[in-house]
């Protein structure tokens, strides 16, 4: 793509959004399966945190793999507005999903009987925060694979309640999935948009 044609904000807008290249896929499956592997050594906690912050720059990677493979997409005020408002309640939930991961960290760490009665749960409220927060997102966005992948995480961790799972092997079979699944779709979307150029 010519370096000469310089997208707009309404215009990358779009880009930011798009969920069919698979990049967001890959982030999602990869903190899962950090998230699996803290629970099995502390030592991988740091992994969490390395992607949490590494989530912004996600953008970069879309303007150098997204950006050039799809024509122009222009952003009205109304859906500049609406994706404004997506962004506000996404970071709402996303604040409350981090609030409550914490607490349950700190109560798992520091308070030993509280953690023994969340125990009984195997699990069960990190997953429900977890599907939820993939939800909104799928849900939102109109992003039928995190739908997907929403539903995927609600039901091993009621697998994981119900029959005795462990819910650390259904968290690291979750990431898995959604990273394979992101790597085909990056592929995918590889081969069928070839870069663009613009005069």
């Amino acid at each position: 793509m010519s370096e000469k044609y310089q997208f707009t904000p309404p215009e990358r807008t779009p880009y930011m959004a798009y969920f069919e290249d698979g990049l967001w896929d890959i982030w999602l499956g990869l903190l899962l399966l950090a998230l699996g592997m803290s629970y099995l050594s502390a030592e991988f906690s740091i992994l969490i945190i390395f992607l949490a912050l590494a989530a912004p720059f996600m953008w970069e990677a879309k303007r150098r793999i997204t950006v050039p493979r799809l024509t122009p997409m222009r952003y009205t005020a109304a859906q500049l507005a609406a994706d404004e408002r997506r962004k506000g309640i996404l970071l709402a939930a996303a604040t409350v999903v981090l609030f409550a991961g914490i607490l349950l960290f700190i109560a798992a760490v520091y308070r030993p009987t509280l953690a023994a009665w969340l125990g009984q749960f195997n699990g069960l409220p990190l997953g429900i925060l977890l599907a939820v927060g993939v939800g909104l997102v799928g849900y939102f966005y109109r992003a039928l694979n995190w739908a997907v992948y929403a539903f995927l995480l609600m039901a091993l961790t009621f697998a994981a309640a119900w029959f005795g799972l462990s819910f650390i092997g259904c968290i690291l079979l979750a990431g898995l999935l959604i990273l394979v699944s992101g790597v085909g779709l990056l592929a995918h979307f590889w081969q069928q948009h070839a870069p663009l150029a613009f005069s």
